[in-house]
């Protein structure tokens, strides 16, 4: 699968990108079915790397969460 050329991100979502792609991985699922990260599995994360997360932070990775509950139902048969 060749690489998309997109532009880099905003310096806004240079931590809150990374932070969501690795709590992609312990995110739950119910019958098949992703659900939304938990803020006790994000604040977890936060404490277990050592990353200082912000307010700010925490709101941009639940809203890249939505984001992407979003898209993916959205590809999901009807």
């Amino acid at each position: 699968m060749p690489e998309l050329d997109l532009p880099p991100p905003p310096p806004e979502l240079h931590f809150a990108l990374p932070a969501f792609r690795d709590l992609c991985n312990r995110r739950p699922f119910s019958q098949g079915v992703p659900l939304p990260l938990p803020a006790t599995e994000i604040l977890a994360w936060s404490q277990l790397t050592g990353q200082r997360m912000t307010q700010r932070d925490f709101t941009l990775v639940t809203v890249l969460d939505h984001a992407w509950l979003k898209a993916i139902r959205s590809e999901e048969p009807h």
